[in-house]
């Protein structure tokens, strides 16, 4: 079904990756960072961070595995699959190894790039990321299991996403699909340990929210101190929506890339 994005006027492209076709948008100049957007996100939808992040970055934003402009594929979606299609758009455009962004879900595809795949990340910043069911409240935990399920069903969510996203341009078949495929992933995953993430061995900065809505500050500083050597950045106004803060965190994540460089 085709697609139209009356609130981007960005460029895209579209590139093969292991069974369906990639969208994807390239902007600014300097290292090259991928940004993996949240579960339901797209690059349509981080316009800020992209020119944000711009300033300091090459940056790679990509539509996973189902989700924007992006096919599916055959079979689920899962954290490690979108790590290894990660790969895939890497190596279809000739990048050996990149700095990495993952928002949410977008983290937890980060870490299994950092498990499976260390050689092909350069660093990796790690936003609003809930590594372990644990990390999630019980509110929170009733949100991912509800809010997928009703957008399978196409039912209207309590937090308006499916109107959103169906403004934005997605058809509505593809959102329902979609939100099944999350539905089944979101109900056992993410499940690593903290002692999992003592195996990581790529320079990590954490990005440290006092206001999100779904995990605990404590949480992230947990994933700051398993992780060997990892940095964590305090955002005292940030809730699980990153983008009010882009300019700063794509300033720090400069920084952070910069002292590697001077390491």
């Amino acid at each position: 079904m085709a697609w139209t994005d009356p609130c981007s006027e960005r460029n895209g492209a579209f590139v093969r990756v292991d069974d369906f076709d990639m969208y994807y948008e390239v902007v600014g100049e300097g290292p090259p960072l991928l940004l993996l957007n949240g579960g339901f996100g797209m690059t349509s939808s981080v316009d800020v961070a992209l020119d944000a992040f711009g300033r300091h970055f090459r940056v790679h934003a990509i539509d996973a595995r189902g989700h924007g402009k992006s096919g599916f594929g055959e079979g689920p979606v899962t954290y490690a699959r979108e790590a290894a299609d990660a790969v895939g758009f890497m190596n279809a455009l000739g990048i050996p190894a990149m700095h990495v962004f993952g928002h949410s879900d977008g983290g937890c595809a980060a870490l299994h790039l950092l498990f499976d795949y260390p050689h092909r990340v350069l660093s990796a910043t790690l936003s609003g990321t809930p590594y372990n069911r644990g990390s999630y409240d019980a509110a929170a935990d009733a949100m991912t299991r509800e809010l997928p399920r009703l957008i399978a069903q196409g039912k209207e969510d309590p937090m308006g996403l499916s109107r959103i996203l169906l403004g934005l341009g997605m058809p509505a078949d593809k959102l329902a699909r979609l939100g099944a495929a999350l539905q089944r992933a979101w109900a056992t995953t993410p499940n690593i340990s903290t002692e999992m993430m003592g195996a990581i061995d790529r320079p990590v900065l954490v990005l440290e929210a006092h206001r999100d809505e779904y995990i605990a500050l404590e949480k992230m500083r947990d994933m700051t101190r398993a992780i060997p050597g990892a940095r964590g950045y305090d955002l005292p106004e940030t809730t699980h929506n990153f983008r009010p803060q882009a300019e700063e965190i794509g300033r720090a994540m400069a920084d952070f890339v910069a002292s590697l460089e001077r390491a």
